[in-house]
């Protein structure tokens, strides 16, 4: 009996990464794809006012009509960095939430949504630095 060559299981291989990550970007589920991969350089400070959002999804807008373009997630820089409890129970009272930190670049969804269904929609993503509750 005969052996095969080895270096006929590189087209192979090449082949079934290339069917793999094409059922990836094509799904229904959230994938590595979908997080945001590049900070913009631009700082900037942010009004940002609560939206309804996908179960436990957090999604907040820039302006208060919550227009479909002015949507966006929140990401902390880092895990003991948050949005403050107090915020939930004051933001009626007219209290808004500053936060100061860059975008991504493009759209995406945070390593934090990933294993939600259904697949949250792709926003543009602002990692904060900085939090506050503010009164106009």
């Amino acid at each position: 009996m005969t052996r095969l060559p080895r270096w006929l299981f590189i087209p192979l291989i090449l082949v079934f990464i290339a069917y793999w990550t094409k059922d990836l970007l094509l799904s229904d589920e959230a994938s590595v794809f979908d997080l945001p991969k590049k900070l913009e350089e631009e700082r900037t400070t942010l009004i940002v006012y609560p939206v309804a959002g996908y179960g436990p999804i957090e999604l907040f807008s820039i302006s208060k009509t919550a227009a479909e373009d002015d949507r966006l997630y929140l990401q902390p820089a880092s895990p003991d960095l948050g949005i403050p409890p107090r915020y939930y129970a004051l933001h009626d009272s007219g209290y808004q939430l500053q936060v100061f930190g860059r975008f991504y670049h493009g759209k995406g969804i945070p390593a934090a949504y990933l294993q939600q269904q259904p697949k949250p929609p792709r926003l543009r993503v602002f990692r904060y630095d900085s939090v506050a509750l503010v009164k106009p």
